[in-house]
């Protein structure tokens, strides 16, 4: 192996291990994102449901339910 192809082949694993850091730090952070989306998602989705109010029914018509009757 020459000089030149010796100082090409460190400068490609210099490079490659630069990427690998690279890649790890981004997807640490890409994690981290995740999972503050996924915990203000749960938190939108659950204030949602509790304002969601079910409607006055009267109780008659739970006795003429099918699933109801005896």
């Amino acid at each position: 192996m020459t000089e030149k192809q010796y100082k090409m082949v460190l400068d490609w694993m210099r490079k490659i291990h630069q990427l690998e850091y690279a890649h790890r730090y981004e997807s640490i952070f890409y994690a981290n994102a995740e999972k503050w989306i996924g915990i203000s998602a749960f938190v939108i989705t659950t204030l949602v449901a509790f304002s969601f109010r079910i409607p006055n029914v009267e109780p008659q018509l739970y006795q003429e339910l099918p699933f109801f009757k005896t």
